[in-house]
Protein backbone atom coordinates (compact mmCIF):
# COMPACT_ATOMS: atom_id res chain seq x y z
CA UNK A 1 0.00 0.00 0.00
CA UNK A 2 1.28 3.49 -0.81
CA UNK A 3 1.80 6.25 1.77
CA UNK A 4 -1.44 7.98 0.74
CA UNK A 5 -3.49 4.84 1.46
CA UNK A 6 -2.38 4.29 5.06
CA UNK A 7 -4.82 4.79 7.91
CA UNK A 8 -4.56 8.14 9.66
CA UNK A 9 -2.83 8.05 13.07
CA UNK A 10 -5.10 8.73 16.06
CA UNK A 11 -2.61 11.37 17.23
CA UNK A 12 -3.62 13.50 14.22
CA UNK A 13 -7.10 14.03 15.67
CA UNK A 14 -8.54 15.97 18.60
CA UNK A 15 -11.26 13.96 20.34
CA UNK A 16 -13.77 15.82 22.53
CA UNK A 17 -16.41 13.07 22.73
CA UNK A 18 -16.02 12.36 26.45
CA UNK A 19 -16.06 16.05 27.41
CA UNK A 20 -19.23 16.62 25.39
CA UNK A 21 -20.91 13.47 26.76
CA UNK A 22 -20.10 14.45 30.36
CA UNK A 23 -21.28 18.03 29.74
CA UNK A 24 -24.62 16.62 28.54
CA UNK A 25 -24.72 14.40 31.67
CA UNK A 26 -24.95 11.16 29.69
CA UNK A 27 -23.45 7.81 30.61
CA UNK A 28 -21.53 5.85 28.01
CA UNK A 29 -24.45 3.42 27.88
CA UNK A 30 -27.04 6.15 27.34
CA UNK A 31 -24.99 7.73 24.54
CA UNK A 32 -24.41 4.32 22.95
CA UNK A 33 -28.12 3.57 22.94
CA UNK A 34 -29.00 6.98 21.49
CA UNK A 35 -26.35 6.64 18.77
CA UNK A 36 -27.05 3.00 17.95
CA UNK A 37 -23.60 1.70 18.89
CA UNK A 38 -22.24 -0.36 21.76
CA UNK A 39 -21.03 1.02 25.09
CA UNK A 40 -17.70 -0.64 24.34
CA UNK A 41 -17.43 1.40 21.12
CA UNK A 42 -18.03 4.62 23.09
CA UNK A 43 -15.34 3.59 25.59
CA UNK A 44 -12.85 2.77 22.80
CA UNK A 45 -13.49 6.08 21.00
CA UNK A 46 -13.15 8.11 24.21
CA UNK A 47 -9.93 6.26 25.08
CA UNK A 48 -8.52 7.07 21.62
CA UNK A 49 -8.29 3.37 20.80
CA UNK A 50 -10.66 3.63 17.86
CA UNK A 51 -11.36 6.33 15.29
CA UNK A 52 -15.07 6.26 14.41
CA UNK A 53 -16.29 5.89 10.86
CA UNK A 54 -18.11 8.80 9.28
CA UNK A 55 -21.47 7.11 9.96
CA UNK A 56 -20.67 6.57 13.64
CA UNK A 57 -19.37 10.14 14.04
CA UNK A 58 -22.58 11.46 12.47
CA UNK A 59 -24.71 9.29 14.80
CA UNK A 60 -22.76 10.50 17.85
CA UNK A 61 -23.15 14.13 16.80
CA UNK A 62 -26.88 13.59 16.26
CA UNK A 63 -27.29 11.96 19.67
CA UNK A 64 -25.40 14.84 21.33
CA UNK A 65 -27.19 17.50 19.25
CA UNK A 66 -23.94 18.98 17.92
CA UNK A 67 -21.76 18.97 14.83
CA UNK A 68 -19.17 16.27 14.11
CA UNK A 69 -16.56 19.06 14.21
CA UNK A 70 -17.57 19.74 17.83
CA UNK A 71 -16.56 16.17 18.66
CA UNK A 72 -13.61 15.49 16.37
CA UNK A 73 -11.19 17.64 14.41
CA UNK A 74 -7.78 17.43 12.83
CA UNK A 75 -5.05 18.28 15.28
CA UNK A 76 -3.20 21.42 14.33
CA UNK A 77 0.32 22.41 15.16
CA UNK A 78 0.41 23.18 18.83
CA UNK A 79 2.14 26.19 20.30
CA UNK A 80 2.99 26.67 23.97
CA UNK A 81 2.18 30.16 25.22
CA UNK A 82 2.86 31.52 28.70
CA UNK A 83 -0.13 33.52 29.93
CA UNK A 84 -1.45 35.06 33.12
CA UNK A 85 -4.82 33.80 34.33
CA UNK A 86 -7.26 36.66 34.88
CA UNK A 87 -9.91 34.50 36.56
CA UNK A 88 -9.11 31.80 39.12
CA UNK A 89 -9.77 28.26 37.97
CA UNK A 90 -12.95 26.80 39.40
CA UNK A 91 -12.38 23.27 38.16
CA UNK A 92 -9.50 20.96 38.95
CA UNK A 93 -9.48 19.59 35.41
CA UNK A 94 -6.17 19.57 33.58
CA UNK A 95 -8.06 20.23 30.32
CA UNK A 96 -9.71 23.58 31.03
CA UNK A 97 -10.47 25.44 27.77
CA UNK A 98 -9.38 29.09 27.62
CA UNK A 99 -9.47 32.15 25.42
CA UNK A 100 -6.31 34.24 25.05
CA UNK A 101 -5.82 37.98 24.55
CA UNK A 102 -2.73 40.15 24.15
CA UNK A 103 -2.76 43.37 26.17
CA UNK A 104 0.39 45.41 25.82
CA UNK A 105 3.24 42.97 26.27
CA UNK A 106 1.18 40.46 28.31
CA UNK A 107 -0.85 37.44 27.24
CA UNK A 108 -3.98 36.97 29.36
CA UNK A 109 -6.04 33.81 29.65
CA UNK A 110 -9.65 33.42 30.71
CA UNK A 111 -11.28 30.01 31.21
CA UNK A 112 -14.42 29.56 29.13
CA UNK A 113 -15.70 27.10 31.77
CA UNK A 114 -17.21 30.07 33.60
CA UNK A 115 -20.02 29.84 31.05
CA UNK A 116 -21.19 26.56 32.57
CA UNK A 117 -20.70 22.92 31.64
CA UNK A 118 -22.94 22.93 28.56
CA UNK A 119 -22.31 26.44 27.18
CA UNK A 120 -18.58 25.94 27.65
CA UNK A 121 -18.55 23.89 24.43
CA UNK A 122 -20.54 26.42 22.39
CA UNK A 123 -17.75 29.00 22.26
CA UNK A 124 -14.45 28.73 20.50
CA UNK A 125 -11.37 28.35 22.67
CA UNK A 126 -7.79 29.28 21.91
CA UNK A 127 -6.24 26.47 23.92
CA UNK A 128 -6.14 24.15 26.89
CA UNK A 129 -4.54 24.86 30.24
CA UNK A 130 -1.35 23.09 31.26
CA UNK A 131 -0.46 24.40 34.70
CA UNK A 132 3.12 25.56 35.07
CA UNK A 133 5.29 25.64 38.21
CA UNK A 134 4.98 29.44 38.40
CA UNK A 135 2.04 30.35 40.61
CA UNK A 136 -0.70 32.20 38.76
CA UNK A 137 0.50 31.35 35.29
CA UNK A 138 -0.23 28.61 32.81
CA UNK A 139 1.05 27.34 29.48
CA UNK A 140 -1.29 26.85 26.54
Amino acid sequence: MGENNKAESLSHFDNRLKAMRVAKELTQGALAEAAGVTRQAIHAIEANQYLPTTAVALRLAGALDCRVEDLFSLATGREIVDADLIVPLTATSTRTRVTLARVGGRVLARPVASLGEVLNFTVAADGLIALSPRRGSASF
